[in-house]
């Protein structure tokens, strides 16, 4: 008797009994991330030692970036956002710092990463394109580990 009056309280309330589950949490990403990103055919270079530096707060991203090779470096701000459990936009900001040796500008991206993970080994993949201060550059590719997964 109690259990049919406690079903038509939950009915005439609009109370569901069914079990509310909670959102999957989407994963973490702050940390030190290093790796390469690419650039398709006629890029200034075919690849470059590339770092991210992120703090993730909720869904959203900020941090750095670094863009190296040869001698020649750069340090960009960024900021993004996670969307879903794997998807990750990132933008850079600002640069912070640069070295080249080079006639070169650096370029500012957009980064359209996917968080994969395999075991204990988490990596970002996924696409990026850009802008100098003068031209569009050539897109490519980009594939970063969380550095305390490498051994």
């Amino acid at each position: 008797m109690i259990y049919h009056l406690c079903i038509y309280i939950a009915l005439a309330f609009g109370t569901s009994l069914t079990p509310v589950e909670e959102p999957a949490k989407a994963v973490d990403l702050s940390g030190f991330w290093t790796g390469v990103i690419t650039q398709d055919e006629g890029g200034y270079r075919s690849e470059y030692h590339f770092e991210l530096r992120l703090w993730q707060e909720g869904d959203v991203i900020r941090g750095e970036s670094r863009v190296a090779f040869d001698n020649s470096h750069a340090t960009m701000t960024l900021e993004g956002k996670v969307m879903g459990k794997r998807v990750v936009y990132i933008k850079d900001t600002s640069i912070i710092e640069s070295r080249i040796d080079a006639d070169f500008h650096w370029c500012i991206k957009s980064l359209q990463l996917v968080y994969k993970k395999r075991g204990s080994t988490r990596r970002l993949e996924g696409r990026w394109q850009g802008n100098t201060a003068f031209a569009t550059c050539i897109p490519g590719n980009i594939k970063v580990y969380r550095k305390d997964d490498q051994v």
